[in-house]
Formats: C-alpha cells, sequence, structure tokens
C-alpha cells in the first residue's frame, strides 16, 4: 500500500497464447477491472512497418533449402509467405521459435484488449523503438539454419 492507499497489481505474463495461460483467471480479471492504469512491457507499434525490411526480400539471403523451410515454417504458423519474405529476419526467428500457434491471441494482447475495452490508461514500460532496437543489432538479425532446423512437431 502506498501512502495514497492505491493498490497496484503486477502480474507476470509470458509472450503465448497456450489456454493454460491466456484463459484470465476470475483473481487477475477482477485485479484489472479495479485498476486505473494498465502498464506493459511496451505498446504495440503504431506502425506495424518496424517488422518489414525496408529492402529486399529474404529471399535474397537464403539458399534453396532455406527457403524451403522457411516456406514449410510460414504454413505451419498460418502465415503468408509473401509476408515472411518482406518480415526482418529477427522477427521470423522469434516466431519460428514459437509452438504452434492455438488461438489468435497471446496472454499480453487478451488484457490489452481488455484494457482498451474498459477505456483504461495505457502505458508502456519501454519506448517501442528501443524495446525492439535490440533485436535490430546487424548480429542478431541473421535467420540462419538454427532458426530453421528447429523442431516444430
Amino acid at each position: 500500500m502506498c501512502s495514497s492507499d492505491l493498490i497496484s497489481y503486477l502480474l507476470g505474463t509470458i509472450h503465448t497464447d497456450d489456454p493454460r495461460v491466456a484463459n484470465l483467471q476470475p483473481k487477475v480479471i477482477e485485479a484489472l477491472n479495479q485498476a486505473d492504469v494498465f502498464l506493459m512491457e511496451t505498446l504495440p507499434p503504431r506502425d506495424p512497418s518496424i517488422f518489414m525490411l525496408k529492402q529486399g526480400a529474404i529471399a535474397e539471403m537464403l539458399t534453396e533449402k532455406e527457403f524451403d523451410q522457411v516456406r514449410e515454417l510460414a504454413e505451419f504458423h498460418a502465415m503468408h509467405i509473401e509476408a515472411a519474405m518482406r518480415m526482418k529476419p529477427w522477427l521470423l526467428a522469434v516466431i519460428f521459435d514459437l509452438p504452434k500457434p492455438k488461438s489468435m491471441y497471446s496472454m499480453d494482447e487478451l488484457l490489452l484488449a481488455k484494457s482498451e475495452e474498459q477505456l483504461k490508461t495505457i502505458k508502456g514500460l519501454e519506448k517501442t523503438s528501443e524495446h525492439f532496437s535490440v533485436l535490430e543489432d546487424r548480429k542478431s538479425t541473421r535467420l540462419n539454419s538454427s532458426h530453421l532446423g528447429i523442431s516444430y512437431a
């Protein structure tokens, strides 16, 4: 409790759509309903181009075998191959490391949507540009065979 008698709730979220996590417990919904402000890791980008290559396509960086693996993984993750080919390598690596989607929304997205429905003040702990800039480092943006060789069965 603060001196102003305001109550704060802290919920650690995980970026998954697994129903065991994404089906929000009544206590979580109750706490969210009582909150005036929803504070999340980072706000979703206003401009989705932050996730797209400025020039070229992933296909230009891949061998034919790697391209086939990307196509398989894109299908597995219900992505259009044309969209996957324009995404930044770090984003594909993140997506391809995830298990097969079970629903349309992750826990974070559900909490954000409920907060928006309730017209809460919504803020991010980090600016979107700061959050994703760490992934822009040239050394970490390579989509290589280790990302393509993951087990997704």
